[in-house]
């Protein structure tokens, strides 16, 4: 039987990168409507839509999974590494949870 080797676990380093670009992601506003819409940091995006923060050597990506009326839960996945972690941002005001 042939077995896939195993992944890499995520070092903490990498873990701090995350949590380090994640700290720098600010949810303005929420649009509702059919396709309703977030504005993080300066950019306009959509359920699906890939946020990528400047300023690091390997680009962390903040895949926009849900909007709510007064948040965005956004996915880190990095396959490579065996890495899955879902965030929370609110809208100022709103409750100051991460996930």
């Amino acid at each position: 039987m042939n077995r896939a080797p195993p992944k890499p676990v995520a070092d903490p380093e990498r873990r701090r990168q995350i949590n380090y670009a994640a700290a720098g992601l600010s949810l303005k506003s929420v649009m509702g409507g059919r396709d309703p819409l977030v504005m993080v940091n300066n950019g306009i995006y959509r359920v699906g839509d890939v946020i990528s923060p400047p300023g690091d050597d390997v680009p962390i990506r903040f895949q926009v999974v849900s909007i709510s009326k007064d948040s965005v839960r956004l996915l880190v996945e990095e396959p490579e590494y065996d890495l899955r972690e879902e965030r929370t941002l609110w809208v100022r005001g709103g409750p100051h949870r991460t996930r």
